[in-house]
């Protein structure tokens, strides 16, 4: 299906994702595939009749991608802090900032697969958020970031938050894994392997949020409510464990109160603290009372 743009016909793009980071582009039967996941670009592949093209990537602590090698080319990017590219774009290389897919005819960039699309330009959305204004979405329904593009990322169109890791970080912790692979097992293998366990087991993996339980509720602040928000979103959304959630998000201490009951905490702020039961078997969070409770 094609669309006509400035009296031309223009061909329609095709998007495949996984989760909200976008896997495949196919356009005018050219095949775009990028290789990595959704904490680390590395690669895109480039599929048009028999031709192949392997482009390498380079990206950022945010995944906007900043450098591209071929063979015989480099290309190198940059961006205005809300994403803007002022100079003539590589329409070659589908992922830009944000390590989001850019339309090579607007210039904008489509995010939460296919949710709303993301003017650069404008430093706005070009739709209303449907969680705005009461839900997650926040008051401005048409606001990027929260109006904070360089601490936070918004993959899913919906809910910005700020980034996991950092793509450099995880780069250093693969090397200093082989590092010390090469060297043989130390004494502290054991160690090492129980809290990588103990890391994974904060993996996203599908969590469910329930708040159908409440037993009492406290009007939070602005700043305090902005967190609450966020804390669910990760939870709810994006199916984080509420302490990778909770470290996420920042400034937020995470408490196990009661090991037995599975009864947790986390506070927004010195005096208000959200409280919190954990289903390990069922992957469930259940939100008991919001505020400033003991």
């Amino acid at each position: 299906m094609s669309h006509h743009c400035q009296g031309q016909m223009v061909p329609s793009s095709h998007y495949f994702y996984r989760e909200n980071y976008l896997v495949t582009q196919v356009r005018n039967e050219i095949y775009h595939t990028i290789v990595g996941d959704p904490e680390l670009l590395c690669a895109q592949m480039t599929i048009k009749g028999f031709g192949r093209e392997a482009l390498l990537l380079v990206v950022d602590t945010q995944l906007s991608v900043i450098k591209g090698q071929t063979r015989k080319q480099r290309v190198v990017l940059a961006y205005t802090p809300y994403g803007f590219n002022p100079l003539v774009y590589d329409s070659r290389i589908v992922p830009g900032f944000n390590g989001q897919p850019r339309d090579s005819t607007t210039g904008h960039y489509t995010l939460g697969a296919g949710v709303r699309q993301y003017n650069p330009m404008l430093m706005r959305f070009n739709s209303a958020d449907s969680w705005s204004p009461f839900g997650n979405g926040g008051l401005n329904a048409y606001a990027y970031c929260a109006g904070d593009p360089i601490n936070r990322i918004d993959p899913t169109g919906h809910m910005p938050h700020r980034p996991k890791s950092g793509p450099g970080l995880k780069q250093s912790k693969r090397r200093a894994s082989y590092a010390r692979d090469s060297q043989g097992p130390s004494p502290e293998s054991s160690k090492k392997s129980s809290s990588k366990a103990k890391a994974a087991s904060n993996a996203p993996t599908k969590w469910t949020l329930r708040e159908d339980k409440i037993r009492s509720t406290k009007e939070l602040h602005k700043s305090e409510q902005e967190k609450y928000e966020n804390f669910k979103s990760l939870i709810g959304d994006n199916g984080y464990h509420p302490k990778t959630a909770a470290e996420l998000v920042g400034d937020m201490k995470y408490t196990r109160l009661d090991k037995g009951t599975g009864l947790h905490e986390v506070r927004v702020s010195g005096g208000n603290r959200v409280s919190f039961y954990i289903y390990p078997s069922e992957k469930i969070v259940e939100i008991r009372e919001v505020g400033g409770h003991t």
